[in-house]
């Protein structure tokens, strides 16, 4: 399985450019001289996005690019992709589960508490 691209680069450069063009489906880190960075999405060779604070943020990004505009996983890193997607989707019906249960416990607490003042 090959990986997302994910690259850092020290400063943007004639390098980094060329990087972009060839790049399918990539997201790049880059770090400049003064300690900054900024994380860039780039799809069939286009800079798309940039200015993101964090790599969770540019890969759920990504995804939301890739089915905006409906575009399919590359076929080298489909089933990277549809791991992550899976891995990502399990995670949030988990939270989503525990916060169902977290609201079912606190209105039968309400209830309880309801009952017992009004006895």
């Amino acid at each position: 399985l090959k990986r997302i691209k994910l690259t850092t680069i020290l400063c943007i450069s004639y390098d980094f450019i060329s990087r972009i063009e060839t790049t399918t489906v990539g997201i790049y880190v880059l770090k400049f001289h003064d300690g900054s960075q900024d994380i860039v999405i780039v799809l069939e060779g286009q800079n798309v996005l940039q200015g993101l604070d964090n790599f969770a943020l540019a890969t759920a990004m990504l995804f939301g690019l890739m089915y905006a505009l409906n575009l399919n996983y590359p076929p080298e890193m489909k089933y990277t992709f549809e791991v992550l997607q899976k891995e990502v989707m399990e995670s949030l019906k988990l939270q989503r589960l525990k916060s169902q249960q977290l609201n079912h416990t606190e209105m039968l607490h309400s209830i309880l508490l309801y009952h017992m003042m009004n006895q």
